[in-house]
């Protein structure tokens, strides 16, 4: 399993995040109808680090979550649940995730076909993941 999967199965076990969005965490792309709240992640950098030999194990992405619901307040009560998970040591499928650090925060929405009206809080932070020795 590699750390994209590890993070996934990490917000979905995380009991805050679990309870506003279920298992609706993914990657790329948010679902068209239905299906919010949720939270998709895309990879803003790799942070892969090196050392003279090469790449060192230990990377520091920096990933945007974007947390959308049907509602202002689950946004924000979602993206506060990722938040408190995020900021937390872990380790997860043979992954150790170490506490992240928020580098931004902001809010907006949008209005899908049939005037449905969407709520986004996206978040991004920066933190160290290393395959578990």
């Amino acid at each position: 399993m590699g750390m994209e999967e590890a993070l996934v199965a990490r917000l979905r076990a995380a009991a805050g995040v679990a309870s506003i969005a279920g298992t609706r965490v993914s990657w790329f792309e948010r679902p068209r109808r239905g299906g919010f709240p949720c939270v998709v992640l895309t990879e803003v950098s790799p942070g892969r680090e090196w050392t003279h030999g090469g790449p060192d194990g230990l990377d520091r992405p920096r990933v945007r979550f974007e947390c959308w619901a049907e509602s202002d307040t689950a946004a924000v009560a979602l993206s506060r649940a990722v938040v408190t998970e995020m900021e937390q040591h872990r380790s997860v499928s043979n992954w150790v995730f170490h506490e992240g650090l928020l580098e931004m925060r902001r809010q907006d929405s949008d209005t899908l076909d049939g005037g449905i009206r969407v709520f986004r809080v996206l978040i991004e932070f920066t933190f160290f993941h290393q395959p578990q020795e």
